[in-house]
C-alpha cells in the first residue's frame, strides 16, 4: 500500500465519519460518481468535472468561497486540486448545500440526494441513474468501492468497518474549517463547526439508544433507528414507489424532530 493510496483511504474515512455513515457506503458516491477519478469530465456535454461530477454553475458561483476558506486559490481548476482537497471540498459543499436546503444527513441517500437530486425523481436523472439502485450493497457500484477501499488502507473490509466509529480523533463535517477533535480524559467529544449546531455531550458511560455505552462517541439520537430503517429501505426499496420512499424519509425527520 503506498503512502499516496492510505491519505486517499484517510480523507474517505474522515468524510464518513464526519457525516456518521459507512465508509464503503460514502465510498459507493465517489465510486458512481467518478470512479475516484478526481480529474473525471463526464454529465451532459462534458461539462461536470471533479470527483463528485461538479456543474460549471457549481464552480463559478459555489466553489470558488469555499476553496478560498481552505487557503486554495479560489481561481484555481478544480481538477488541479489533490484528490484529498477534493474530497475535503466535497465535504463542505455538500454541508453548505445540505444546510441551505434543509436536508439533514442521516443516511446515504441524504448525501447523494444534494449530489444529484435527479436520481431520485420517479424516472432517474438524465441518464437514469437511480440512487436506490447504484447505491445498493452487493451492487457492482458498492463492489468496486469496497475494491478500492482494501486496495487503499491494505485491510479486509471487516477491519475497515472497525474503524468507522472507532475511538481516538474523530472528524465531523471534514474539510468545514478543517476541525478534528481528539476525545479528552471526560470522554466527550465536542465539535465547533460555523453555521452547525453544536451537538449535545454524551458522558462516558452512559447509555444512548440501543443500550451499549458508546464510550468516547457521541451517538446522535434515533441514529440507530436511521438505520434500521435505511436497511428496510434497501431491501424493499424496489418495491416502493418514489413517492412512498420519499414519504418514509419526510416522516423520519419528524420523528427526529
Amino acid at each position: 500500500m503506498s503512502s499516496g493510496g492510505k491519505r486517499r483511504f484517510e480523507a474517505v474515512l474522515g468524510l464518513a465519519r464526519g457525516w456518521g455513515l459507512a465508509v464503503e457506503d460514502v465510498a459507493t458516491v465517489l465510486a458512481v460518481e467518478s470512479s475516484f477519478n478526481e480529474r473525471s469530465v463526464g454529465g451532459l456535454n462534458n461539462e461536470h468535472q471533479g470527483i463528485i461530477q461538479w456543474g460549471a454553475w457549481e464552480r463559478r458561483h459555489e466553489l470558488p468561497s469555499l476553496m478560498a476558506k481552505m487557503g486554495l486559490d479560489p481561481k484555481a481548476d478544480i481538477r488541479s486540486l489533490t484528490f484529498e482537497q477534493q474530497v475535503g471540498l466535497a465535504g463542505m459543499w455538500v454541508n453548505k448545500r445540505a444546510g441551505e436546503r434543509g436536508i439533514k444527513i442521516r443516511s446515504i441517500h441524504d448525501v447523494y440526494r444534494v449530489i444529484n437530486p435527479g436520481a431520485y425523481s420517479g424516472g432517474g436523472d438524465a441518464f437514469g441513474t437511480k440512487g436506490w439502485e447504484v447505491l445498493r450493497r452487493g451492487g457492482a457500484w458498492h463492489r468496486e468501492a469496497v475494491a478500492w477501499l482494501k486496495q487503499k488502507s491494505g485491510m479486509r473490509i471487516e477491519e475497515i468497518r472497525g474503524m468507522e466509529m472507532g475511538a481516538g480523533t474523530v472528524a465531523r463535517n471534514p474539510g468545514v474549517g478543517g476541525e478534528k477533535q481528539q476525545t479528552g480524559g471526560s470522554g466527550v467529544v465536542t465539535v465547533a463547526t460555523p453555521g452547525v449546531p453544536r451537538e449535545k455531550p454524551m458522558a462516558r458511560g452512559s447509555q444512548p439508544l440501543g443500550g451499549k455505552s458508546q464510550g468516547a462517541i457521541v451517538i446522535e439520537p434515533f441514529r440507530e433507528i436511521a438505520q434500521i430503517a435505511e436497511e428496510v429501505l434497501r431491501r424493499m426499496g424496489k418495491y416502493l414507489s418514489a413517492f412512498q420512499r420519499e414519504t418514509i424519509l419526510v416522516r423520519g425527520d419528524e420523528i427526529e424532530r
